[in-house]
């Protein structure tokens, strides 16, 4: 199924006029994908669902990584770990996991934030 999955994507590369990866590829692998995702294990049954909800390559880039806080803004503090075991608590149970995500990204701008307004910001 990961390789389903994975022509899915590449499928969604097409150009126009390839009728074999609009017609046969993204066909198959849609029906495919959704026979089977609810008999699926956890990581992988989560990868199709987003994925037929909205392909990879259309969605945001992750950036958090590709930011690379410690180096680029020494100012800041990297307190991504800290964000994410400070927003647990308030959503603990299994089925907040998006809350938790989302969440956490919003803490940890919210800090970066702070903490370029406390290096730069300037009073009167």
């Amino acid at each position: 199924m990961k390789g389903m999955l994975e022509l899915y994507e590449a499928a969604h590369f097409q150009l126009h006029g390839e009728t074999i990866l609009e017609e046969l590829a993204l066909a198959f692998t849609i029906f495919h994908l959704k026979l089977t995702a609810t008999t699926m294990d956890y990581p992988l049954s989560t990868q199709i669902a987003n994925a037929l909800k909205e392909p990879l390559h259309k969605s945001l880039p992750r950036w958090w990584k590709d930011l690379d806080v410690a180096t680029n803004f020494p100012f800041i503090r990297d307190g991504l770990v800290e964000c994410c075991f400070w927003i647990l608590r308030a959503y603990f149970k299994p089925h907040y996991t998006i809350a938790r995500t989302f969440m956490t990204k919003v803490i940890s701008l919210t800090s970066i934030l702070d903490d370029i307004y406390n290096a730069f910001g300037t009073s009167n």
